[in-house]
C-alpha cells in the first residue's frame, strides 16, 4: 500500500542530500579564478615567509589561519603564494579530496 507520509519522508530526505551538494557547488563557481583574480606578490600580504590574499570577503580569516602555529582550515577563496609566479587556492570542501581542495593556478602577474 502508497503510504504518502513514506514518499513525503522520502522526498525530503534526498533534498537534505541534494542542497547541500548543490550549494557548495554554486560557491565553488562564484569563485572564478583566472589571471586577473592574482596580485602581484608584493600587494599580497607577508605571513610567516609566505603570503596570502583572498578571492572573497574572507581575507581576515585567512590571515587568521595563516598566523596560526596549531595550522587551521582556509576558508574557500584564499590564495597562498610562496613564491612568485606560483599559487595556490583553496577551493570549496569536496572539490578535490585529493588537494585537500587546493588548486594551483600560476599567476602572469610580475613586477
Amino acid at each position: 500500500m502508497f503510504s504518502h507520509k513514506k514518499f513525503l519522508l522520502g522526498i525530503g530526505l534526498s533534498m537534505a542530500l541534494v542542497f547541500p551538494v548543490l550549494a557548495d557547488q554554486h560557491q565553488d563557481e562564484a569563485i572564478l579564478v583566472g589571471e586577473e583574480s592574482f596580485e602581484c606578490i608584493t600587494d599580497m600580504i607577508p605571513v610567516r615567509g609566505f603570503y596570502v590574499a583572498s578571492l572573497t570577503d574572507n581575507l581576515s580569516e585567512t590571515i587568521l589561519v595563516a598566523n596560526s602555529s596549531k595550522g587551521g582550515k582556509y576558508p574557500p577563496g584564499s590564495i597562498v603564494q610562496l613564491i612568485p609566479g606560483e599559487a595556490m587556492v583553496k577551493r570549496s570542501e569536496g572539490t578535490n579530496p585529493i588537494t585537500h581542495d587546493w588548486e594551483g593556478n600560476p599567476p602572469e602577474k610580475q613586477r
